[in-house]
C-alpha cells in the first residue's frame, strides 16, 4: 500500500510537471495560435522573405511575433513579401501594435476596429486602394497612425480630431494618388495635442495652413511638404507656441511672402522650405538666430542678396 501511494504521488507529480512543461512551450493560447496560423496561410506565409519558426516550436519565435503573459502583442513586419488578407490579426484580441510596412494587399480590414487594445496601427507602402478608412476615426486608443505611401483617396475626415489620444499621426500619398481635399487640412488636427510627429501629403487645393495648428504644441517634427498649400507662410512657427520643434518641413508647395522672419526658431535642427515662391535674403545672424541647424534647404526660391558668412 506504501509503495502504491508513492506510485501515485510520483505520477501526480509528473502529470503536473508535464502540464507546466507544455503550458511554458505553448507560451500563447490556442485561439491566438490558431488565428496566426491562418494569417500565415492567408498571406502566402510560405514564400515570406524570412518565416523563421512559423508554426514550429515556441510561438514567441516566430518572426514578427511578440508575446508577452501568455498572449500575442505585437505583430511587426517589415518587407517580408506578405500579400493577400490580414483580417485574421482580428481574431487577436490582445494586440496593442500591427506594423505592416512594405508588403502587398489591397484593404485595411474594418474588423481591426475591433482591437480595442491596439493602440499602434501602421500600415504604411502597402499598395492599399480606395476609400480613406473612416472607421479608424473610432479607434480612439490609438497613439501612433500611420497609413502612408498608399493610394487612398482623401478628403481626410473631420472626424480625425476624435483620435485626441494620438502621439505620431503620418497621412500621405504614393504615386499620384492623393488624398485630396478642397478644404485644406482638416481644421479638427488641431485638436491633437498630444502630437509629437505630424505628417501630412495630399492635395490641398492651394489652400493655407490653418491656425488650428498652433495649438499643438508639443509637435517636434512636422511634415507639410508636397500638400500643393500656398498663401503665405503662417506667424506662429515661434518658439512661444512650439518649444519642442526640431524639424519643419515644408517645401514642395506653393507658399509666397518672406521666410525667415516667419520661422526663425532657436530649437530648429532641420528646416526645409524649398522649392516654394517665397521671397527674402538670408539675415547675417542666422548663426545666432539659427543656432542649432543641421540641415538647412531653401532652394528654389526667390532669394536674394549675398550668402552671409555665418552660413558657415
Amino acid at each position: 500500500m506504501k509503495n502504491y501511494k508513492i506510485n501515485i504521488l510520483s505520477l501526480i507529480i509528473f502529470s503536473c510537471h508535464l502540464l507546466f512543461t507544455n503550458q511554458t512551450k505553448a507560451q500563447v493560447n490556442t485561439q491566438d495560435s490558431l488565428a496566426l496560423v491562418q494569417f500565415y496561410n492567408d498571406t502566402d506565409g510560405p514564400n515570406w522573405l524570412n518565416n523563421t519558426n512559423w508554426l514550429n516550436g515556441s510561438v514567441s519565435t516566430w518572426n514578427g511575433i511578440t508575446v508577452q503573459n501568455n498572449r500575442v502583442d505585437q505583430v511587426v513586419f517589415y518587407r517580408n513579401g506578405l500579400s493577400g488578407d490580414f483580417s485574421a490579426l482580428s481574431q487577436i484580441d490582445s494586440l496593442s501594435r500591427i506594423t505592416l510596412f512594405d508588403q502587398d494587399f489591397d484593404s485595411i480590414p474594418s474588423s481591426l476596429q475591433n482591437l480595442t487594445k491596439l493602440n499602434r496601427l501602421e500600415i504604411s507602402n502597402c499598395g492599399i486602394k480606395g476609400a480613406f478608412p473612416s472607421w479608424i476615426m473610432n479607434m480612439i486608443q490609438l497613439t501612433v497612425l500611420d497609413i502612408s505611401r498608399d493610394s487612398i483617396l482623401g478628403p481626410i475626415p473631420a472626424s480625425i480630431g476624435n483620435l485626441i489620444n494620438l502621439n505620431r499621426l503620418s497621412l500621405g500619398i504614393k504615386g499620384d494618388s492623393v488624398f485630396f481635399n478642397p478644404n485644406g487640412i482638416p481644421e479638427s488636427i488641431g485638436k491633437l495635442n498630444n502630437l509629437s510627429f505630424l505628417s501630412l501629403q495630399g492635395d490641398f487645393n492651394e489652400m493655407s495652413i490653418p491656425d488650428t495648428l498652433k495649438a499643438l504644441s508639443n509637435l517636434s517634427s512636422l511634415y507639410l511638404d508636397n500638400c500643393n498649400l500656398s498663401g503665405d507662410l503662417p506667424n506662429f512657427f515661434t518658439k512661444a507656441n512650439f518649444s519642442n520643434l526640431r524639424s519643419l518641413h515644408l517645401n514642395d508647395n506653393q507658399f509666397t511672402g518672406p521666410i525667415f522672419s516667419k520661422v526663425i526658431h532657436s530649437t530648429l535642427e532641420n528646416l526645409n522650405v524649398s522649392n516654394n515662391n517665397l521671397v527674402d535674403s538670408i539675415p547675417d545672424m542666422i548663426d545666432t538666430l539659427l543656432p542649432k541647424i543641421k540641415n538647412f534647404y531653401v532652394h528654389q526660391n526667390q532669394l536674394s542678396g549675398t550668402i552671409p558668412n555665418g552660413i558657415g
